[in-house]
């Protein structure tokens, strides 16, 4: 079964459960504005908005994994394997590569400058729960108060910008590391039925 197909299957079966908060770019954009004196927390909301990456994720990334020249993220994952038997699971890597914009970039080349990083140096250098309360915080001074405020926020945001901006749903899952396309089809649900309320919206 090709991956699309799954994907179309998936939706047909419907997603169960609510389906993720996220923020659209228009919002995004005020949380940005709204700290764009605090250089430190802009990147970090930056940084998660235009690559989707998870926080545990974030915190990993170091200088070196960014490639300037290809304008790319290079981004490791320590994934569990499944077995079934008892016993302590095999831990193996999975890597991707994330194409990150001209303006993220440049960002995050003048920080490192700023604070002197080298290749193999943290650029987020500090825990899960800092950064949470570091988003939390960005997103309460914009105004967004609400469960959202949160750095996974960010994640679903990115998949939901990319599908409706036509990027293939293959290419998403990819980006997003997900092992499955019927975890990111969830992504189409919300997608789908905001075109379904748009179309209810016009006037014949």
């Amino acid at each position: 079964m090709s991956l699309v197909r799954a994907a179309a299957n998936a939706l047909a079966r419907g997603i169960s459960g609510p389906l993720p908060k996220y923020f659209n770019a228009e919002e995004v954009h005020r949380i940005l504005e709204a700290i764009s004196d605090d250089k430190e927390s802009h990147l970090i909301v930056h940084f998660l908005w235009k690559t989707g990456v998870r926080a545990s994720e974030a915190i990993q990334v170091r200088l070196g994994d960014i490639d300037p020249y290809n304008k790319t993220l290079r981004v490791v994952t320590l994934k569990k394997s499944r077995r079934k038997k008892r016993g302590p699971r095999a831990v193996r890597e999975h890597e991707r590569i994330i194409p990150i914009q001209d303006d993220l970039l440049a960002e995050i080349l003048t920080w490192s400058r700023e604070k002197d990083l080298e290749y193999h140096g943290l650029l987020f250098p500090f825990t899960r729960s800092t950064l949470f309360r570091r988003v939390r915080k960005a997103c309460h001074k914009a105004g967004f108060k609400d469960e959202r405020a949160h750095p996974h926020t960010f994640r679903h945001s990115y998949a939901v910008h990319l599908l409706k901006n036509r990027v293939p749903v293959t290419v998403v899952q990819a980006l997003l590391g997900h092992s499955s396309i019927e975890n990111t089809a969830i992504y189409l649900a919300i997608v789908q039925s905001e075109a379904t309320e748009m179309v209810r919206r016009v006037e014949w």
